[in-house]
């Protein structure tokens, strides 16, 4: 049987995984040293589960390869993806090459921040405060209402581009609000991206956007007031699709991983570094 990496990737069953071995890894002040750098992953977004055997359509069924704790690294996203751009040789159409991350949080949450640390030469970033910098003569967190269409078109445009895998960029980076789940949901399925939430605390928010133009605290506000947080992992919809295999099988040969109903990592063996 096969099976989307893709799909397990995106999975609840994959989610719920690296957070226990984010947990089960983590020092007495909840941070967790990255196997690739040596430096701590402090942010929970920023901890990415890597696999040291290259997934494929084959071996993804399988949980000993799959979720097995002895095969995954925890990394930070920047080292989750130089490690890739190695195994790819630097070709942005090789299997795997061209990821999307729809990046969403409350304004003055640290999205544009963090994606600046995590991306790579050769990213392509679309992010609509950046376009109104670009495009205006005023400060970088001004957002004159004149030029709202414009840089909003701009954004639609370099959407479509990456919905329809224009041009020759690794990876791409969507960032904005998106309190809404189902907008996060529909813009993930139009553009195939994963959703990174950049947390932060509201009163963190409010403090960043007092030190800016007034309507900045104003946004944060509307957006603290329409957030719909996603559903926890266990009562999303999984969308593995037939990445399930045999339940069976499955939980016989790999029993610390499944628990009897093959829905959810029960535990792993420890920490591996």
């Amino acid at each position: 049987m096969t099976c989307s990496v893709d799909g397990f990737r995106k999975s609840k069953r994959w989610r719920a995984f690296v957070e226990l071995l984010r947990l089960e890894r983590a020092e007495a002040d909840g941070t967790v040293t990255c196997a690739h750098c040596g430096r701590p992953i402090v942010a929970k977004y920023d901890c990415i589960g890597h696999h040291r055997v290259e997934l494929t359509e084959e071996n993804v069924v399988d949980a000993r390869v799959s979720l097995n704790p002895d095969l995954v690294d925890l990394v930070h996203m920047k080292c989750h993806n130089e490690i890739h751009d190695r195994w790819q040789g630097g070709n942005p159409y090789a299997k795997g090459g061209r990821r999307v991350y729809l990046v969403w949080g409350s304004p003055c949450s640290g999205k544009t921040t963090w994606v600046l640390e995590s991306s790579s030469p050769g990213d392509l970033v679309v992010d609509v405060d950046r376009i109104f910098a670009a495009i205006g003569a005023g400060s970088p967190y001004e957002k004159p209402g004149e030029l709202l269409p414009s840089a909003l078109a701009v954004r639609d445009a370099l959407i479509d581009h990456v919905m329809t895998r224009g041009g020759r960029w690794r990876r791409a980076w969507v960032i904005g609000g998106y309190p809404l789940l189902m907008e996060r949901r529909r813009l993930c399925d139009a553009l195939g991206a994963e959703p990174v939430f950049v947390e932060c605390p509201r009163a963190i928010c409010e403090d960043r956007a007092a030190s800016r133009p007034p309507q900045w605290l104003g946004a944060v506000s509307e957006w603290w007031d329409r957030f719909q947080p996603d559903p926890p992992a266990a009562e999303a919809g999984d969308s593995a699709g037939d990445c399930k295999g045999d339940p069976v099988s499955r939980t016989e040969r790999f029993p610390e991983v499944f628990g009897k109903d093959d829905a959810t990592p029960q535990k792993t063996r420890g920490n591996r570094r």
